[in-house]
């Protein structure tokens, strides 16, 4: 006779707990809805991209500029997202910024059809998006903790950024053609449908009934009061530490992709997307690999995986084969999304309802945020006579894999992610939302 009865035992890298939190229906219109918005977006940021190279004659400022405009309004903005997703309709917030992508892309359509475009005003259209996604940051992830039961969090966060990875490989390939034909306003005509379609799904959307914040206090006092809060329940703040070290140190090496591709590997230009690519792959196994683990997320196993994602990263710096270093990258994709999805489950499950918001919006700028900054550090130090990409790479992704292992090795001081109870009327024990198949399922995939 076989040992089949102990085959149960086995477990792969992914299983189907990562999925739970589809058995919501709430949580599918939201999750399809980012989906394709989130399709749309890379359509439009690839074509943001090559249409300044094309306007500019490829010039590096203004290309940094436009990368810059993109993100850094979620230094600025967020907080203010935060303020906005705990005081009114996390709903209503999402619809309105559906609203405002499809404005622009509906605009950037006019301008390209009409050959009234300019360098300044792509600038400012993607500055202007970028404030829309800052403001909408804070409310998906407050809906998504919404849309959810507290034993399906992790899966639908690990979902949520399983789809961002996932039109991180499908958008640019969409786009490709379409750039390469200098059909700009068909991506964007096509960004404004994406974002047409997202409105009609949330706008079906019924959410568990959450406790907004009072409205007492001045907006300052309120932010200063989400901050107050994330010292209370660690660890929210070695969470936002470590994203932030992360963040500056490791994943900003996205700015200067273009160039090691180019000028380290000995790449033509356009091949830096397919490195891209190879990270989204990665991350899309990360984040589900993630989803499919059954006890809580803890800041060792956070600070591991950091660890990991850097060291890989070290690794990608000193290859000198296109072939090797887009293998490593997918390798360091998976390390890349198991480490963030793990610090923003944790995160999700020790904030109160009525805060989440606000914290969040904390999350979104210690990781989006830092972005611009890091890039423009790691270029700067990059174009110092004698240094380089790959001497610049290896130290910074050293240093930030020595912080994620020292986390790792303190991580038992902080408490697990479930030892905090949540406020009353928040996802996080609340009532079930939308649920259209019973226990039943969980149960019996939690014996698989």
């Amino acid at each position: 006779m076989t040992d089949r009865p102990h085959r149960r035992g086995r477990r792969s890298l992914i299983d189907r707990r990562a999925l739970t939190a589809l058995r919501h229906i709430e949580y599918r219109r939201i999750f399809v809805a980012s989906l394709i918005v989130q399709t749309g977006w890379w359509l439009s940021h690839i074509s943001f991209q090559a249409l300044m190279v094309e306007l500019t004659d490829n010039d590096e400022l203004q290309v940094s500029l436009l990368f810059f405009a993109l993100f850094i309004p979620v230094l600025l903005v967020a907080p203010v997202g935060g303020l906005v997703a705990d005081r009114l309709d996390r709903k209503m917030i999402m619809l309105w910024c559906y609203a405002g992508m499809f404005t622009g892309a509906v605009t950037m359509t006019a301008l390209v059809a009409t050959d009234t475009i300019t360098p300044n005003l792509l600038l400012l259209v993607g500055l202007l998006l970028g404030f829309v996604f800052a403001v909408l940051g804070p409310a998906l992830q407050a809906t998504v903790a919404n849309s959810v039961t507290a034993v399906d969090l992790p899966s639908a966060i690990s979902l949520q950024a399983t789809s961002i990875n996932l039109t991180r490989v499908v958008g640019p390939l969409v786009a490709a053609p379409l750039v390469a034909a200098g059909l700009f306003e068909a991506a964007y005509a096509a960004y404004a449908v994406a974002a047409v379609v997202a409105m009609v799904l949330v706008s079906r959307v019924r959410l568990t009934p959450y406790r907004r914040d009072p409205d007492q206090l001045s907006p300052i006092a309120r932010l200063a009061e989400g901050v107050h809060h994330a010292r209370e329940r660690q660890p929210a703040v070695p969470v936002l530490a470590l994203t932030a070290v992360l963040t500056l140190l490791a994943v900003s090496h996205i700015g200067l992709l273009p160039s090691f591709v180019t000028e380290d590997l000995g790449q033509p230009e356009g091949r830096f997307s397919i490195v891209v690519a190879a990270t989204g792959v990665g991350a899309i196994v990360g984040a589900l690999s993630v989803g499919s683990l059954r006890s809580a997320p803890t800041m060792r196993r956070a600070g591991w995986l950091g660890a990991l994602y850097a060291v890989t990263l070290t690794a990608f710096a000193l290859t000198e084969s296109f072939v090797i270093a887009v293998l490593i990258q997918a390798l360091a994709g998976i390390f890349y999304f198991a480490a963030f999805t793990t610090l923003q489950t944790i995160i999700q499950r020790v904030v109160d309802d009525a805060k989440r918001g606000r914290v969040m919006s904390l999350f979104q700028i210690s990781w989006a945020g830092l972005v611009p900054f890091g890039t423009l550090a790691l270029g700067f130090t990059a174009s110092r006579p004698g240094v380089g990409i790959r001497t610049t790479l290896v130290i910074s992704t050293l240093i930030a894999g020595a912080v994620s292992a020292g986390v790792a090795l303190v991580g038992g001081r902080w408490p697990a992610a479930d030892a905090y109870e949540t406020s009353e009327g928040s996802a996080l024990g609340g009532p079930e939302p939308g649920v259209e198949v019973g226990d039943d399922v969980v149960d019996a995939l939690e014996a698989n």
